[in-house]
């Protein structure tokens, strides 16, 4: 489920990321911490709690205060009335909707009882009075800090969060969990949540059918081939930088553009490049090294060499290194076997 939340996600993000999924139902809160990289999506912890918690809650909130206003107005007692009940929790639903986008709204509710009419203006702030509590439970902070600590990381390692669900449009909601995550990007407004699940749901079923059309018929799942681990380019004056994540499926692209001063070497016909596989931050393997003609006159100074390396991975392992410079393109081929 938490994945299905991936249309909030760019398509462009190749940095393995934590991401933590807050979905509010109407009964239900979920979250779930995910580890994005590459478009491939691993859950490292959830957990759900059905406590008095969830859209229903603001609504039942505002009806009660409704009630209280109508017994208050008209001088009479709905207690224990289930149609005057269904009514209230109807216009307290609508208007939670609209306290979402305006500060102030009215709510009117024809035939409360016994004929007798409903109207009441409905403030921001009064609204986000009156569900205080709620507000605590769904923006837990204990809660949160035991999702983060079963999946190993703390609340800085948090580059996004993804909110889900219809209310999750309440400003007040944002904000608390700003307060949570204070260096993350809160994410809830494109596409809206309330479609975000579906929206993914329609993404997943056509990678799936796509997918599941190839696999035997002996096979349960599907298997999608991955980089085993982050692959790094290296190169004398160039940042190290990081060309595929692992478990980024294949075949995939990556590209990187950079420039040589020729201050440093006026001279300069080749250049060198190296492939190095990381595991973790202590142990690195060199798995290929390449030189790459840049091709520079000796004398030719006064402006540095433009260089695009460009680099396709495809799913049988066979790797594809492309240099760009001043538009001649030149080429290699490269068996890489990489330990999974």
């Amino acid at each position: 489920m938490p994945t299905l939340s991936s249309p909030f996600l760019p398509s462009s993000l190749r940095i393995p990321s934590h991401v933590m999924v807050y979905n509010l139902g109407a009964h239900t809160l979920t979250l779930s911490l995910l580890l994005v990289a590459g478009g491939m999506y691993s859950q490292l912890a959830t957990k759900t709690v059905w406590d008095s918690v969830g859209g229903n809650e603001f609504d039942k909130a505002i009806a009660d205060f409704l009630a209280s206003e109508f017994e208050k107005q008209r001088r009479v007692s709905i207690h224990g009335n289930e149609k005057c009940r269904f009514k209230l929790l109807a216009a307290a639903e609508s208007a939670k909707h609209a306290l979402s986008r305006v500060q102030t709204t009215a709510v009117h509710v024809e035939s409360v009882h016994d004929g007798l009419d409903l109207t009441y203006s409905l403030s921001r702030g009064r609204f986000e009075g009156l569900c205080t509590a709620v507000f605590r439970r769904c923006v837990n902070s204990d809660l949160i800090t035991g999702v983060l600590s079963d999946g190993g990381v703390t609340r800085g390692d948090v580059a996004r969060v993804i909110m889900a669900g219809g209310s999750c449009n309440i400003p007040q909601l944002h904000s608390l969990l700003e307060s949570e995550f204070p260096g993350s990007e809160i994410l809830s407004s494109s596409p809206s949540p309330e479609v975000a699940v579906a929206t993914g749901c329609a993404l997943e079923a056509g990678l799936i059918k796509e997918r599941w059309e190839g696999r035997g018929e002996e096979e349960d799942g599907v298997q999608v081939p991955c980089v085993p681990h982050d692959l790094w380019i290296k190169g004398a004056r160039l940042r190290d930088h990081l060309l595929l994540p692992s478990l980024t499926p294949l075949p995939s692209h990556s590209s990187l553009s950079f420039s040589l001063p020729l201050e440093e070497d006026a001279s300069l016909l080749w250049y060198s490049l190296e492939l190095w596989e990381k595991r973790s931050t202590n142990q690195e393997t060199e798995i290929a090294k390449v030189s790459v003609p840049v091709g520079v006159a000796s004398g030719e100074t006064g402006e540095d060499v433009s260089v695009k390396v460009s680099l396709v991975w495809t799913a049988e392992n066979a790797v594809t290194m492309t240099t760009t410079k001043r538009d001649s393109d030149w080429s290699i081929t490269l068996n890489l076997t990489c330990d999974e």
